[in-house]
């Protein structure tokens, strides 16, 4: 490849279309139907090429040569980089597949076929699984697949009522974001990639299969990691919730402004994580850039329909604002490319070297923080009559400050990979990822705080407002030096503001202005940047989607404060009383109560709650953390996640302790990733029962009536014992492309749904990105919210459906039932600094899933916290994957969250005055119970006295022994120790004290 001359992108997008539709969607249900009719086989090959014919927006001739790139690597001649490509994107357990069928005629290998049931495996647990064999779905029953040719006739006319034709990178992006996505909003079921080992979807394999293809279309193959730097530092510093929406959102926006580039470049399959599957960003993206203008047309108004279900959970803010609602990008990105010269190429870069690479992503990220800034400055200058903008304009204009402010407040860090050689083998992608990863920590040795950029600028010389030592600290970040001094007494305030501006306002400008610049606060040029963020929000457009907003319908943006939010219970007791108080019809609210409220109402929800002097509600909020465990080692394919607290990641550092378990674990994930003929087999060769495994075989071909010898089924089961002993002794899962597309998607799908939880619990959504979640929450909402959370994670949600996955429209996705999920409930008073609330909050997190563990386990907890009170409560009471005994998992999801629905309802029955408050005080005064002397049985009886002895309603009932398994769990926080019951306790005074009215 190095030798030949370079492929125009045009010629690369044909491979990367083929590599997406090199399957067609209903694969293993064509294979399903060859089961029940032999003699008229269907070849799923020409069923693709089939589908591809009816994309004619991309024109003829280009259909041609895409559908010439998808054949069997048993056609002679077959140089296929597809075929290439298919074979290295699927987990390693499918992989296992191709590498037993190599010299093997087509009749052995469908001797192992499982073509008869089709099923869904859970990708990590594949214990789990859907039988979508049971599922009603004429799209796959009938023979002549007319139903899927319309799915791709109607794909096609949406590109033309859209304009897009031809093979483009505009057209494949589309489509990109289209395939998938239309599937399954258009009510089809979405099968396994591959029926003997069903682990991951077809969908996961084929955007597994556009990405790694970029890997054997060049020379040199790149892998690019991004990161920001002091993330947590940087949106911890905030003193409003609107400076702590502004600040998380601004991340996001700054990384996918860097993501959108190569995107619009080498196509939407570059970007690995996160997944653009299902992705708000990308959403927005696609609507602004070719929906919107073509909404009034019928077909195009469906998909935009479908997109606001099915994306943004019936919420239009993304259409109205121009932005996401939430900011669902995480600090950290990865990206698999094509090689240097042609990343050079495309990014006009003077030379060919990873450096000049790293330079440019660099470039991009300050250009976006730039752009940004520009348009903020460019409206202030056009908006003096407001005073807010008035005030910003006087502090940016200053020379000292222009200079100061065109420096980001947080730095990218970028790795890349260049590998000069061929893919070779199928662990080429592990290799690379875990070195990407590796450079990274070293990297993160070295710490460098984004302030000390602007040490070298005195812009403080020029500051507004009097100081009596020269300069004073900003009240937001408390770290820099502030420009903008605001005096504290309010008789002062609006003289301070039309002295410096030069303005007149009148009072209800200024009571306006307070609500944004509080009288006393002190800022510096990137807090009072922050601070616009948050009163002008589609300004990050010029982000997203690249627009220039020179000129804009002005919106009246709403974002709530944390007393908004604390007050909910006093905001739903008025929507009963006889008050007309409506609000502007502009307004644009990022509080999605504020959608549920009366309209004639509304105006209720924008005054300011702590002048109101109400003392009937409690004056707490429910500042909420979220944090999947193990997140990254699972990304590596480390089990951390299946064994939290019986290894962590030091095992994986030399400490090789329950070196066993780590072995048994992934021989329990190999012996049930397989379906049918196959799965028996691979179990046999793991128990070294190999004469059982050589009569299945033996008896498989005689059934299917096929020729086979001993030295063919010795090659079979020599091959797999190879293959399998390798992995087991690996000590973690071997990484494919297909394996961070599938867990950067379910990561998407989970954060979604929690977005949905937290909106209909009246909370605000302060960041979703990746594996973490923040939000502030209604005190007596908020336990539900943890309660509902862990089971959307597990894929226990619904009750009534297949445990480990969830549902959308007719098809099932896999979840995260074995990773943990740790929390924080911290209860927080309105008046107490939110930047102290954030920084406890997040620390206590952090150490907490570290440091306490319940007897041998740790993380997957959830950490309450009040005052100076403090507990922890388990959320799962067994690691599956610690025994060998595959029902575990059934105990396991049946009992996760059974500490909660204890606590849930003891705190029900106490609200609803069955029991007294006084079992708390009985319980928590008793030295007895927390000191854990009482036998399990005689501890049941007891609790179950108390709750007898201070019943309210006396038909209450609740007996322990339901819970006896989790009452003998003790709470280790390093030296300390405690009983689970004297934990839920305390967790129970905890929230009635947070609910308390003062």
């Amino acid at each position: 490849m190095s030798k030949m001359s370079l492929k125009p992108m045009s010629e690369i997008i044909k491979e990367k279309f083929a590599a997406l539709l090199h399957d067609p969607p209903n694969k293993p249900f064509i294979f399903s139907l060859n089961a029940f009719n032999e003699e008229k086989r269907i070849s799923h090959v020409k069923v693709a090429k089939t589908l591809i014919s009816h994309l004619d927006f991309l024109g003829k001739n280009e259909l041609d040569e895409i559908s010439s790139k998808i054949y069997s690597k048993k056609e002679k001649g077959c140089n296929s980089k597809v075929s290439d490509a298919d074979s290295l994107a699927s987990k390693f357990d499918r992989y296992l597949t191709t590498l037993i069928y190599q010299e093997r005629g087509r009749k052995q290998q469908a001797m192992f076929a499982n073509f008869k049931e089709i099923v869904m495996k859970n990708f990590l647990a594949p214990e789990l699984e859907v039988n979508l064999s049971a599922i009603p779905s004429d799209a796959y029953h009938d023979p002549s697949g007319k139903d899927i040719k319309e799915f791709f006739n109607y794909l096609s006319e949406v590109f033309k009522k859209l304009g897009l034709t031809g093979v483009s990178i505009e057209t494949y992006n589309v489509f990109y974001f289209f395939y998938e996505f239309l599937w399954v909003a258009k009510g089809y079921t979405v099968g396994p990639a591959d029926t003997r080992v069903p682990t991951h979807s077809i969908f996961d394999h084929l955007y597994a299969t556009a990405s790694i293809i970029n890997w054997f279309l060049g020379s040199t193959d790149l892998l690019l990691g991004l990161d920001i730097v002091g993330v947590a530092d940087y949106i911890n510093k905030s003193r409003k919730l609107r400076d702590l929406w502004a600040s998380s959102y601004l991340v996001s926006a700054l990384i996918w402004y860097v993501l959108i580039s190569f995107v619009e470049k080498f196509g939407a399959d570059s970007v690995l994580f996160p997944s653009l599957r299902f992705n708000p960003f990308f959403a927005t993206y696609i609507y602004h850039k070719y929906l919107k203008n073509k909404e009034k047309d019928e077909l195009i108004k469906e998909i935009v329909n479908y997109i606001t279900t099915y994306i943004f959970n019936g919420d239009e803010t993304y259409k109205k604002l121009g932005i996401p609602p939430y900011p669902i990008i995480p600090a950290r990105a990865t990206l698999i490319l094509l090689g240097v010269k042609y990343v050079s190429r495309e990014l006009g870069l003077k030379k060919s070297d990873i450096s000049c690479i790293e330079k440019y992503v660099i470039t991009r990220f300050n250009e976006g923080w730039g752009r940004l800034i520009d348009h903020l400055i460019t409206y202030a200058l056009s908006h003096t009559d407001n005073p807010f903008w008035a005030l910003f304009n006087k502090v940016i204009e200053k020379e000292s400050v222009k200079n100061a402010v065109k420096i980001p407040p947080v730095q990218l860090r970028v790795i890349t990979l260049k590998k000069e050689n061929e893919v070779s083998n199928y662990e080429e992608f592990d290799n690379r990822y875990r070195e990407l990863v590796s450079n990274f920590k070293r990297k993160k040795l070295s710490k460098v705080s984004p302030h000390t950029q602007l040490s070298n600028y005195n812009y403080y010389i020029d500051s507004i407002g009097e100081t009596k030592r020269g300069f004073e600290y900003c009240s937001i970040c408390g770290v820099l030096p502030a420009m903008l001094i605001l005096p504290k007494d309010e008789n002062e305030y609006k003289k301070f503001v039309e002295e410096h501006t030069g303005k007149q306002f009148n009072d209800d400008q200024i009571e306006a202005l307070k609500a944004i610049l509080s009288p006393g606060e002190k800022l510096c040029p990137w807090c009072l940047i922050k601070r616009a963020i948050g009163v002008r929000p589609e300004f990050l457009r010029v982000l997203i989607t690249s627009e220039d907003l020179r000129s804009f319908e002005e919106k009246d943006v709403f974002i709530p404060s944390v007393s908004h939010v604390a007050f909910y219970k006093k905001f739903e007791k008025l929507k009963e009383d006889n008050i007309i108080n409506p609000d502007k019809e502009n307004t644009i609210s990022l509080w999605k109560y504020y959608e549920t409220y009366p309209i004639e109402k509304r105006g209720l929800l924008r005054e300011n709650p702590e002048e109101k002097g109400w003392k009937d509600v409690s004056p707490y909020y429910a500042l909420v953390r979220a944090d999947t465990d193990y997140l990254g080692d699972l990304l590596e394919g480390k089990v951390t996640p299946y064994l939290a607290g019986i290894i962590d990641s030091s095992f994986y550092g030399g400490e090789r302790e329950n070196e066993s378990k780590v072995k048994n674990a992934i021989t329990r994930y190999l012996r049930n990733a397989a379906k049918g003929l196959y799965q028996e087999v691979i179990n046999d060769v793991l128990k070294e029962d190999i004469n059982q495994a050589k009569e299945l075989i033996k008896n498989a071909a005689v059934t299917a009536e096929i020729e086979i010898n001993d030295n063919d089924i010795e090659r079979i089961i020599s091959d797999l014992k190879d293959f399998l002993n390798k992995n087991v002794d690996r000590d973690r899962l071997l990484l494919f492309p297909s394996w961070h597309v599938s867990i950067s998607s379910m990561l998407n799908r989970i954060l979604l749904k929690e977005i949905q939880l937290v909106n209909a619990l009246g909370g605000f959504v302060v960041y979703a990105g990746g594996d973490d979640l923040l939000a502030i929450l209604p005190v007596e909402n908020a336990l539900q919210f943890v309660e509902n959370s862990r089971k959307i994670v597990a894929g226990i949600e619904d009750a009534s459906s297949y445990k480990g996955f969830i549902k959308i429209n007719n098809s099932y996705f896999s979840q995260l039932p074995l990773v943990g999920r740790s929390y924080i409930l911290y209860f927080s008073h309105v008046k107490y600094p939110l930047q102290l609330a954030l920084e406890e909050s997040y620390n206590l997190l952090e150490e907490g899933k570290e440091r306490v563990k319940y007897d041998k386990y740790k993380k997957d907890i959830v950490i309450f916290k009040y005052r100076n009170s403090v507990s922890f409560i388990p959320l799962s009471l067994i690691r599956p994957y610690e025994e060998n005994n595959d029902n575990s998992i059934k105990r396991y999801l049946d009992n996760l969250g059974k500490s909660l629905e204890l606590l849930r309802i003891l705190y029900d029955a106490i609200r609803q005055k069955k029991l007294s408050k006084s079992l708390i005080y009985d319980a928590l005064a008793d030295t007895i119970l927390k000191s854990r002397e009482l036998e399990s049985e005689i501890l049941v009886k007891y609790l179950d006295y108390l709750v007898d002895k201070n019943k309210i309603d006396k038909s209450f009932s609740l007996s322990f022994v339901n819970y006896q398994d989790i009452l003998k769990i003790s709470i280790i926080n390093g030296e300390t120790s405690e009983p689970l019951t004297y934990n839920l306790f305390k967790a129970l005074s905890i929230i009635l004290g947070a609910e308390k009215i003062e």
